[in-house]
């Protein structure tokens, strides 16, 4: 279960640290390539990115302060959580 309150948010095989954050998170799995993205609390999608390698550093200091839920998608695999934005 995710809820975003702890240093780092982990599900399965995908981890995102330090969350909440300031804007800087790193983000690894077991993934060679996947795609994340990131939805506001209406839903919207506001950041997409593809990944390649294990871990990857996403910028997402130009997001306004909040609770967003990510998706990372590997072929027909999803994983979900939540990243908080502070």
């Amino acid at each position: 279960m995710c809820t975003g309150l702890l240093d780092a948010t982990t599900t399965n095989s995908v981890s995102i640290f330090p969350n909440p954050s300031e804007g800087l998170v790193t983000i690894t799995s077991s993934y060679s390539e996947s795609t994340i993205e990131l939805y506001d609390g209406q839903g919207k999608m506001v950041y997409r990115e593809i990944i390649t390698g294990n871990e990857s550093t996403l910028n997402l200091a130009g997001l306004a302060k909040g609770m967003y839920t990510f998706k990372l998608t590997h072929e027909s695999e999803v994983q979900r959580g939540k990243v908080v934005i502070k």
